[in-house]
């Protein structure tokens, strides 16, 4: 593990905590403290703990097997606890302090995290509904051409 990876770990749990500080803050203030819903958050993130425990794996296995190219699974999945979890904290803020709630420069991060974790959760969803990532779908629609550019499979046979 390098020094980049253990930062994003550190960062990843510093914000798990803030995140569930501020969610049971947030409770007390409304008044909907349940054991119930702490449960199933303690439960969500440890859930974090597994992933983040697979990608250390994973990240092990591509340093012993060279492939020639390493997916840096651990800074992908903490990137992304830290983006989803930060929206969190703000929210939660946000309901028990109206003042940070009005600030301007907590209404840009909200939009910008909220847009950027849109956009991954969107390209998440395509992979799961389509079976690959909505990237990829782009170089397969592309036909395959002739050399006067119609796509083969409207060409007649004669002319292929």
């Amino acid at each position: 593990m390098n020094d980049l990876e253990i930062f994003f770990l550190e960062l990843a749990g510093g914000v798990v905590l803030f995140d569930f500080i501020s969610g049971f803050a947030k409770a007390v203030y409304t008044h909907s403290v349940a054991s119930s819903k702490m449960r199933d958050g303690l439960f969500h993130k440890f859930a974090y703990v597994l992933v983040i425990a697979i990608c250390i794996l994973f990240d092990y296995a591509q340093a012993k097997v060279d492939l020639g190219t390493h997916v840096p699974l651990v800074l992908i999945a903490c990137g992304y606890i830290i983006l989803t979890d930060t929206v969190s904290f703000f929210e939660n803020v946000c309901a028990f302090n109206l003042q940070i709630a009005n600030m301007r420069v907590v209404k840009v991060i909200l939009s910008v995290l909220d847009c950027v974790k849109t956009y991954i959760d969107g390209q998440a969803d395509d992979a799961i509904n389509k079976g690959k990532h909505a990237a990829l779908e782009e170089t397969n629609t592309i036909a395959e051409l002739d050399e006067r550019g119609k796509e083969l499979e409207n060409t007649p046979t004669e002319n292929k």
